[in-house]
């Protein structure tokens, strides 16, 4: 997920939300789609 120092990539794992961050983050969450939820038995 981390590109380089102090950037970071990420998404959800059906690649239909992506994003890239710069700096420390503030928080950190989950993605609630189907597909994750059956992948984590959320």
């Amino acid at each position: 997920m981390t590109d380089a120092p102090g950037t970071a990539e990420g998404g959800c794992r059906c690649e239909r939300v992506r994003f890239r961050l710069s700096g420390p983050p503030i928080f950190t969450g989950a993605c609630h789609c189907r597909g994750c939820q059956r992948m984590s038995s959320s």
